[in-house]
């Protein structure tokens, strides 16, 4: 058998939807930012997860933000931008837990950005049917709702990827990607270096910058190191070509 093969142009120059996200997006004034930091075994001193979880917050108040709310397990920050305040509400978690569940679908139905930094546990932990089962409802995300996910963990673009988008589409989005953009990995994402590359996006797009996602990606590239988990973005193709 013989086939052609030809190259396909590398998207350039997308944005995240600037003006939904820092707009009017269902919080009013607030840009919500659900964290959620799963443990890697238990929540004893040392755990990775753990360390992952204070790492990042230290981080993030050298980086600006106000701590509100300083318990082991539960930390909320804020930052005021010129058109919103910014709220980050961090919970470290059991992944394989009710609790985790449902604090994963309260975030996913509410926060403008949802953020998951753990083990991905080969597609289990945020899989929409576990979600589901765990709480006892299907999940539902708000269509009209413009949001960002992130999955900072082992391999996800093979687990947390066309699940999500499917559950935004709509007779005028039949790709669920206008108000939906994901953040996956494609090889496995090293504990030691979590806080880092969560910092460095948060940074990116929850003080008041407009980078694009390719300045993103390559800020959370410079975060890892040589322990690149190959992020990228996914849901961008149809994103505004200007912050």
């Amino acid at each position: 058998m013989q086939t052609d093969l030809s190259p396909m142009a590398v998207t350039r120059n997308t944005y995240p939807e600037y003006a939904k996200l820092y707009g009017e997006n269902g919080n009013g004034d607030v840009l919500q930012i659900s964290y959620l930091v799963g443990v890697d075994e238990n929540f004893q001193s040392g755990d990775l997860g753990k360390r992952t979880f204070q790492d990042a917050f230290a981080g993030l108040k050298s980086a600006g933000f106000q701590a509100t709310a300083d318990a082991a397990r539960r930390k909320t920050l804020t930052l005021r931008t010129q058109t919103k305040r910014v709220s980050i509400e961090m919970l470290l978690l059991d992944p394989n837990s009710g609790e985790f569940a449902a604090q994963a679908v309260r975030g996913m139905k509410t926060a403008d950005i949802f953020f998951y930094d753990g083990h991905s546990g080969l597609g289990g932990y945020l899989n929409p049917e576990r979600l589901a089962a765990d709480t006892g409802s299907p999940l539902a995300l708000a269509k009209n709702k413009y949001q960002i996910f992130v999955f900072q963990g082992c391999s996800t673009y093979a687990y947390y990827n066309s699940a999500y988008f499917n559950l935004k589409k709509t007779s005028s989005d039949p790709k669920g990607t206008k108000n939906l953009d994901i953040i996956t990995t494609g090889i496995g994402a090293a504990f030691n270096v979590g806080a880092k590359v969560d910092v460095a996006f948060f940074k990116s797009v929850a003080t008041g910058q407009r980078p694009s996602w390719q300045t993103i990606l390559d800020n959370i590239r410079k975060a890892e190191g040589y322990n690149s988990a190959l992020s990228h973005i996914n849901g961008d193709e149809d994103n505004p070509r200007a912050p």
